[in-house]
């Protein structure tokens, strides 16, 4: 029988709820959380359950708990645990897996020190004094498969291959951001964005999207890419990927609107036109 715990409950043991923290980040996927308690030291990856008894009204009724594996229950355990409302950024400050707190009180202190120790390092640093599991992934489904890939990425450094990089920022959760840093300190990497642009496998191009819209990044070799991606065959990241990094350049894009205009000439679809017109009113402001 499935264990549903209340709406303010994440980790199905009987500490106090205000002693429980997110593995890794809050909320890996829209309404879905892995936590831990930092006293006991129990894990849980809930379900948020969500009635609305009448449209747009939702409310929070409880979280159901995932049947892990032994071996998923063990793997998820070692990624450190966020400091209170670290979120889902490049700024959270991060416990060990193994810190322990029998009080409110404690874990605060323990919050502070370890903002303190943290504050002044990178993402990646933090994420590697922390630390996180140096074995491979167990069968995990797939709204956890955001941790999947982080210790690989964690491993990566400038000098590996560029497609083994992209791989990792295609893949948007935290072992894209990893590997966007670590392809950020690559000396040609503006160089190999284009690349990334130009390649024919759509995962390589959502990676140089991922990093131009979380770097909001826009040179002259890109904008020529751009140009030629709107005035020719739609590219394999598709028109919707396009028009989304656009939206993200914000006015950065605007050398772009006549390409835009162009491409809205071009389409078939009234829907498309309307999106792409939208787009480069948007950036024209």
């Amino acid at each position: 029988m499935a264990t549903v715990l209340a709406p303010e409950v994440l980790v199905d043991c009987a500490c106090r709820p205000a002693l429980a923290r997110p593995v890794l980040c809050e909320e890996i996927r829209a309404n879905c959380n892995v936590t831990a308690c930092v006293r006991c030291g129990e894990i849980s990856a809930t379900v948020a359950i969500v009635d609305e008894p009448y449209p747009h009204d939702t409310h929070h009724v409880g979280n159901d708990v995932y049947a892990l594996t032994g071996a998923a229950r063990v793997w998820l355990a070692k990624f450190p645990r966020c400091t209170k409302r670290s979120g889902r950024g490049r700024g959270r400050i991060f416990l060990a897996a193994d810190v322990r707190a029998p009080t409110e009180g404690i874990l605060r202190e323990l919050e502070e020190i370890a903002h303190e120790q943290q504050r002044h390092l990178d993402f990646v640093s933090r994420l590697r004094a922390a630390g996180v599991p140096d074995s491979a992934a167990p069968v995990l489904p797939h709204w956890l498969s955001d941790f999947r890939g982080l210790p690989g990425a964690i491993a990566l450094t400038p000098d590996a291959p560029l497609k083994t990089i992209a791989g990792h920022m295609a893949t948007f959760g935290d072992s894209g951001l990893v590997a966007a840093d670590v392809f950020e300190r690559r000396a040609t990497y503006q160089t190999e964005l284009a690349t990334l642009l130009n390649d024919a496998d759509r995962d390589m191009q959502l990676a140089a999207h991922e990093f131009i819209r979380d770097r909001r990044l826009l040179n002259a070799e890109l904008i020529k890419i751009f140009e030629r991606q709107l005035r020719g065959p739609e590219p394999p990241v598709g028109l919707g990927v396009l028009l989304s990094t656009f939206y993200t350049l914000g006015s950065l894009a605007k050398p772009l609107v006549p390409a835009l205009r162009d491409a809205a000439e071009l389409t078939r679809y009234a829907r498309d036109r309307l999106q792409i017109l939208r787009i480069a009113e948007l950036v024209d402001a």
